[in-house]
């Protein structure tokens, strides 16, 4: 796992080389199945690690798109986002405006607020 892992993925990986583990137990005896479940760890690992990665993907997705929709509402607007592939669901607000450090023109600025049931946020 890397430092940018987020829960989903974490989450996937660790299910996922419990599962290859189990599978991996019920196959062959003796040193082959040793060899089964480290082979079952690692498969289900990888793919476990490979669909938390794409949890992740689209709530960020989603949690962008939002963050993007709070820079054009009214202040105080409190944009919901939700993930329907998962239970991850937050909200971004426009909390309050501020001077864009460039060209000097009014925007808001964001708080966000993300819960899933992974608690991260």
């Amino acid at each position: 796992m890397q430092a940018h892992d987020g829960p989903k993925q974490t989450g996937g990986t660790l299910i996922g080389a419990g599962l290859g583990a189990l599978a991996g137990s019920q196959i062959g005896q003796g040193h082959g199945r040793v060899a089964a479940v480290a082979i079952g760890v690692l498969a289900g690992a990888a793919l476990g690690n490979e669909v938390g990665r794409s949890l992740d993907r689209v709530d960020h997705l989603h949690q962008s798109s939002a963050t993007t929709a709070a820079y054009q509402a009214p202040i105080g607007r409190r944009i919901k986002w939700k993930n329907p592939n998962s239970v991850s669901f937050g909200s971004v607000t426009a909390s309050r405006e501020g001077r864009h450090q460039q060209t000097g023109t009014r925007c808001p600025r964001i708080s966000e607020q993300a819960n899933s049931s992974w608690s991260h946020g």
